[in-house]
């Protein structure tokens, strides 16, 4: 059940992270997260909302926002 759990939690933060980078014209696919300094605001601004509304980790946010660990 615990895997079931958090795999929900991260495919909402997936969905945010999309829908927000949408709305302010970021592209979000790693390969141009890498690119992108670990704290520019544009990240800064996402993980941000991550953390407020999904229940993930800041290890994950890290990762997915490639913004080092």
């Amino acid at each position: 059940m615990g895997a079931v759990v958090k795999a929900h939690k991260e495919t909402d933060a997936e969905r945010l992270i999309v829908m927000i980078g949408a709305e302010i014209d970021y592209e979000v696919e790693r390969e141009s997260l890498a690119q992108q300094r670990k704290g520019i605001w544009q990240k800064a601004l996402l993980a941000a909302i991550v953390k407020k509304h999904c229940a993930v980790s800041n290890e994950w946010i890290a990762k997915r926002l490639v913004m080092g660990s």
